[in-house]
């Protein structure tokens, strides 16, 4: 069963009470009393020390500011990579027949392409609200988008660089064979018919349409993966930063809440330690209480059949006081 971070709660206390209380095992003055020993100055100390070096340590702080530092610096980059791929775009499409942009048209250009900062975040919102395993699917997505993206450039960039004459599914991909065929037809020789062994094959144009699919599929897919690299990366700074502050109230994720517990665990390891300094029986005496505590509602969690329950807890009652009276040994 796995214990409440609830401080209030007895079984948080006194972890290991309520692990005694769960297995059924009965408590003693000497046991209790042995158990008391190891709350020493040194022991909070030693606690303090730990706590702080994960909370305020050289290494966790610059574990973090390098998460923030690069998780900042791939989020902006992505925003500038986007952004210039929406700019040619639009710059493409509101261009007149002489590749112009009319003066007008230019800051339309520049707000159009701005999208990438509302695109880039919505993503990142999404990431955020999807859990852990929705990231992880969804970064498996992306790669598989990647090595869709790298096959569709690498298949435009080989058909560009084909020699002349070289075909492609059977189809020449640079004309050659229409020139070809123009030369013999003005020499009044007949042209062979290039689809005459296959009629239904592959032809110039489609081929040329299939390319400019591609194209604008490898555009967006690139569009994609670098805006959601970029929200991978914000996430990233976010953790980070999160780690380093302890996050807001209202932060559920896994990085806010462990933070925040450590920090409520340290601040209670110096109270007790000022407790145990200014009053050591009183200390002790709550400590006691705490334990009964913790014991008790691990006894009663395991419901174990017949008196024994009532046995466990009258037991453990009866070694506290027993205990309260041997403070000296302590």
């Amino acid at each position: 069963m796995q214990i409440s971070h609830n401080l209030s709660a007895p079984e948080a206390r006194d972890p290991e009470a309520y692990q005694l209380g769960r297995r059924g095992i009965r408590i003693s003055a000497d046991s209790l009393l042995q158990h008391l020993r190891r709350f020493t100055d040194g022991y909070y100390e030693e606690q303090d020390r730990i706590l702080s070096r994960k909370l305020q340590g050289v290494g966790i702080l610059t574990h973090h500011g390098f998460g923030i530092l690069a998780g900042l610096g791939v989020f902006i980059a992505a925003l500038v990579v986007d952004y210039f791929i929406v700019r040619e775009f639009w710059t493409w499409a509101l261009s007149n027949e002489m590749g112009e942009l009319q003066q007008t048209l230019r800051d339309s250009v520049i707000f159009k392409s701005l999208q990438v900062v509302f695109a880039t975040m919505a993503i990142h919102y999404m990431l955020s609200n999807i859990g852990k395993t929705g990231r992880s699917l969804y970064t498996v997505f992306i790669f598989l988008l990647t090595i869709m993206m790298i096959v569709g450039i690498g298949t435009m960039w080989a058909t560009n660089t084909l020699p002349p004459g070289a075909k492609l599914f059977g189809v020449d991909i640079h004309g050659s064979a229409d020139t070809v065929n123009t030369v013999l037809r003005d020499l009044g020789l007949p042209a062979p018919d290039s689809n005459a062994a296959g009629s239904g094959g592959l032809t110039s144009e489609a081929l040329r349409s299939y390319q400019t699919l591609i194209w604008l599929s490898a555009l967006s897919v690139l569009f994609l993966i670098v805006a959601s690299v970029g929200a991978l990366a914000l996430e990233t700074a976010i953790r980070s930063f999160t780690g380093l502050t302890g996050g807001a109230l209202y932060d559920t994720n896994s990085v806010a809440t462990r933070s925040q517990e450590l920090k409520d665990e340290l601040a209670r390891v110096r109270v007790e330690r000022d407790r145990l300094k200014a009053d050591r029986e009183g200390f002790y005496k709550q400590k006691i209480a705490e334990f009964v505590a913790a014991y008790t509602a691990g006894v009663l969690a395991a419901n174990f059949g017949g008196n024994m329950s009532q046995e466990l807890i009258d037991t453990a009652n009866k070694a506290a006081i027993e205990a309260r009276s041997r403070f000296e040994e302590l």
